[in-house]
This record gives C-alpha cells, sequence and structure tokens, in this order.
C-alpha cells in the first residue's frame, strides 16, 4: 500500500507541474492577443497574477510534498500543502465551470490528494 501511496503522490506531482507548465505556455498566446487591445494596463496587471497564481503553486509545492515523504511527521505537512490544489479545483470549478484548466487541476489533483490519505506516517 505504501508503494501504491508514493506513486500516487509522486504522479500527482509530476502531473501539477506538466499542468502549470501548460499553464504558462498558454499564457504566452493569450498574453500576445492584450498588445493590440485596448484593455486597461491594470486589468492586464489582474489578469497576469491570476495566471501566475495558478502557475507558482505546483512549482513550490512538487518539491514540498516529495520532501515531507522522506521524513517523519511529513503526512500533516502533505495534508496542509493539498489545501492549495484542493481549494484551486474548488473555486476554479465554482467560477468559471468545467474547462482546460479545472480538468487538468482535477487529474493532477486526485491522484496527489489519494496518495497522501494512503501515506502512512514513517521515514523511508
Amino acid at each position: 500500500m505504501q508503494t501504491a501511496a508514493k506513486w500516487l503522490i509522486w504522479t500527482g506531482c509530476v502531473l501539477s507541474v506538466l499542468g502549470a507548465c501548460a499553464h504558462l505556455y498558454g499564457y504566452t498566446f493569450t498574453d500576445q492577443n492584450f498588445g493590440g487591445s485596448n484593455v486597461r494596463p491594470d486589468v492586464i496587471a489582474a489578469y497576469r497574477a491570476l495566471f501566475l497564481m495558478f502557475a507558482v503553486p505546483p512549482f513550490c509545492l512538487a518539491p514540498i510534498f516529495l520532501l515531507a515523504m522522506r521524513m517523519r511527521g511529513g503526512k500533516k505537512i502533505m495534508l496542509l500543502g493539498m489545501l492549495v490544489p484542493l481549494a484551486s479545483v474548488v473555486l476554479l470549478f465554482h467560477f468559471l465551470g468545467i474547462f482546460v484548466g479545472t480538468i487538468i487541476m482535477t487529474i493532477a489533483t486526485t491522484p496527489l490528494a489519494i496518495g497522501i490519505l494512503l501515506w502512512r506516517d514513517e521515514a523511508v
């Protein structure tokens, strides 16, 4: 069971980082569309902040999850860290509905959440 939990956590981390990379890659195309539009600069800044808000946490949380797997008491750290992607999925679904970002976040968050819940708290 511990091996399955480990692979689920690894899979969730990899999928969330790949999703963040896809998110940043998609931003390069949408940012170009703002160049020729009459959108106010503060709206563009808010749009950039939203993009970074959903792209940066996976890059920060994935190493934390992988390091927490190797330490005693790491499950508590992983459970606290898991609140960020879970909240992102819930908020994305509530405010934007089902779209590519919600689907990618759900696919990445599901194995991560299951793996963390299955994790036995012991040093590896």
